[in-house]
């Protein structure tokens, strides 16, 4: 559950993974493995080149990816303490109580910053791009927004609005299940008979029922039944409901 919410996409979901289990090539596990002095004989953090780029570093303890983390924190009105490893970490932060709902928007945040940090490294260090904390807090937010919008497209509040404050996702109505609609029974056309029937089981399927009624346009009931069903998944007392309503039906055109 610290990892596998669903509310990422996959390779997102990996990456932390990987995170939790502190196997992210940053440059101190890539010399651990005597790779790194081949291409660059520098471990420092190509965010703020003050100290050896280990995981914790880059993704929490960098003054670069710290004021990532206080900035959106502070949409909740939080400030951040940080455990010593990433694992406690994500323990803490989905279990802080900021939102019990496990659809909250809050447990996007980690995710997206982590990622996003992640990625700037790499353009920094592969494809030579500057450090703009600006951009790099811009595209955490970006990110929120679209998986948020994406995974629940009916919330209450606009993507432009989560975007500027994703805290406010945690005080909207989601629309995330169905509308419950009820239907009345329609008699059918004069001249004609409606046969309803249904069945059901209980849900280790040990024990069910099964049961028709039979009417006319003017709602007369003309036939029904009732009796225990076999032993079976909900579709097969269904399909027994069915078949017992046919041939009551069968019986009675015949009289």
């Amino acid at each position: 559950m610290l990892v596998w919410h669903g509310v990422a996409p996959p390779k997102v979901e990996i990456f932390l993974w990987f995170f939790v289990r502190q196997r992210i090539s940053v440059r101190v596990e890539l010399a651990a493995r005597g790779l790194i002095l081949s291409l660059i004989n520098d471990v420092s953090c190509p965010l703020c080149g003050q100290a050896p780029e280990s995981v914790v570093h880059l993704l929490f303890s960098c003054n670069v990816a710290w004021k990532v983390w206080m900035r959106c924190a502070a949409f909740w009105g939080l400030s951040l303490t940080f455990p010593g490893d990433p694992k406690s970490f994500l323990l803490a932060w989905h279990g802080s109580g900021v939102s019990k709902s496990k659809d909250s928007i809050w447990h996007l945040i980690p995710f997206a910053i982590l990622w996003t940090i992640w990625l700037f490294r790499n353009d920094i260090i592969f494809s030579k791009s500057h450090l703009d904390c600006s951009q790099l807090f811009f595209l955490v937010r970006t990110r929120v927004e679209s998986w948020f919008m994406a995974k629940w497209p009916d919330s209450d509040y606009s993507a432009e609005a989560i975007l500027l404050d994703p805290s406010i996702a945690d005080k909207c109505s989601l629309l995330r299940s169905e509308t419950l609609v009820l239907h009345s029974w329609e008699a059918p056309p004069f001249g004609f008979v409606k046969f309803n029937v249904d069945g059901a089981m209980v849900g280790n399927g040990s024990k069910g029922g099964i049961g028709g009624i039979l009417c006319d346009s003017s709602g007369t009931c003309l036939a029904s039944f009732s009796l225990p069903s076999g032993l079976g998944p909900a579709v097969s007392a269904e399909l027994e409901a069915v078949k017992h309503g046919l041939e009551l039906f069968v019986s009675l055109s015949e009289l």
